[in-house]
């Protein structure tokens, strides 16, 4: 039903993906010790993403992604205090994740130095800033597994507009008892 509700919200966008999580992966694991429940517990048939027309993307058992421009989105790996730098180290790209469930970003600039613009005074730079952000989530924030232990899980969206060049504007929205501003300057409510 969940997923339903979100494809509703997505409207026009042309492609759904879910990222394969760490959680996913633990139901191969349990798989593993309890083979006669193989082909019973299987998330994509499970959801029936490919009726819903959502694609499953194996993150974390095969490394893939999903690009689109030069934004790379992934599920995540780092759980340290610096996951958003190291995730940018790692990947040398923009990359996108949740697996954190918190708010933030790295960003990291290569200098390619400077050029003149043709038949002008500009210059203009060949910079390449290259950044690292975890997006928050949407999940319920006093899980029962966590004991209370405090977390800085952040409720979060990310919205992003890319130009024909791949390049992108993104816009990271947090969420405070169930009410957030858009990137439109909309009051949207839970």
């Amino acid at each position: 039903k969940r997923l339903d509700e979100v494809g509703q919200a997505l409207g026009a966008c042309p492609t759904h993906y879910i990222l394969e999580g760490n959680h996913d992966e633990r139901v191969k694991r349990y798989l593993a010790y309890h083979p006669e429940l193989v082909g019973s517990i299987d998330v994509p048939h499970g959801l029936r993403l490919a009726d819903r027309g959502w694609t499953w993307v194996p993150f974390w058992s095969l490394g893939h992604s999903v690009q689109i421009g030069k934004a790379m989105f992934i599920h995540g790996r780092y759980t340290n205090e610096y996951h958003a730098k190291y995730s940018v180290h790692h990947y040398n790209k923009n990359v996108f994740y949740g697996h954190k469930h918190d708010v933030m970003c790295y960003s990291r600039s290569s200098h390619g130095g400077y050029r003149r613009l043709p038949q002008s005074r500009l210059y203009t730079s060949d910079n390449t800033t290259m950044v690292g952000q975890s997006l928050g989530c949407l999940c319920q924030l006093d899980q029962e597994y966590m004991q209370g232990a405090p977390t800085n899980w952040q409720h979060a969206f990310g919205t992003f507009f890319f130009f024909a060049d791949g390049n992108f504007t993104y816009y990271v929205t947090l969420i405070f008892n169930g009410r957030c501003v858009g990137p439109d300057g909309k009051v949207y409510r839970a």
